[in-house]
């Protein structure tokens, strides 16, 4: 957490100094009074210590900006899990539809722009937004036909090719296939068109 000391004639004076210095707003802004300043002529100045709020306060803030541009409201919420990721989730009246998207459109382009400007602040920072649990329950479907594809693949010995995927749903299902032990799973196409191709694994021979 980036931290700075300044002094100022008055609080704000010292806070103001300080937030120049970190290059952030007052509202992403942790602040302790040090020294409230002497009395008498030789009066010593205030000083604090200013430090920048955690990456959530920053998320979550970022993504109430761009909700006042779009003129919607919604409640935003913001959790870090133990992999370093931020799920940013909102929670509207009747406007899930209009953030999801059809296939979840809007809403992959709405968070591509919150991760932009986000890391614009915090670099390197890793971001998911959801709204109401689609994202959850969109992927555990997806784990579901990669599990049932994967047993027509066991069965007819035979390739399968699935419909373009965006490059978060490929992964959920390399990952729902990655210890299969008869099936195999790579990444074709270019672009848009890129989707997952579950075949079967080619066993070692038997001596």
């Amino acid at each position: 957490m980036r931290c700075v000391e300044e002094t100022g004639k008055s609080v704000e004076e010292a806070v103001e100094k300080a937030l120049k210095k970190l290059e952030i707003e007052r509202g992403e802004a942790k602040v302790e009074v040090l020294y409230e300043g002497g009395g008498g002529f030789f009066r010593k100045p205030f000083k604090v210590r200013v430090s920048q709020a955690s990456n959530s306060v920053v998320i979550k803030r970022v993504m109430q900006e761009l909700l006042e541009k779009m003129r919607v409201e919604a409640q935003v919420s913001v959790k870090e899990d133990e992999g370093g990721v931020f799920h940013c989730d909102l929670k509207t009246e009747g406007l899930d539809g209009f953030f999801i998207g059809k296939g979840g459109k809007t809403l992959e382009a709405l968070q591509h722009i919150l991760i932009r400007i986000v890391n614009q602040e915090i670099p390197q920072t890793r971001v998911s937004l959801d709204i109401g649990g689609y994202k959850e329950r969109h992927y555990e479907q997806l784990r579901m036909q990669a599990l049932e594809l994967a047993q027509k693949v066991r069965e007819t010995k035979k390739e399968v090719v699935m419909d373009p995927l965006s490059s978060s749903d490929r992964r959920v299902i390399h990952l729902a296939l990655q210890d299969d032990a008869e099936v195999r799973t790579y990444s074709t196409g270019e672009r848009v068109e890129r989707s997952v191709v579950l075949a079967p694994k080619v066993l070692p021979v038997k001596k």
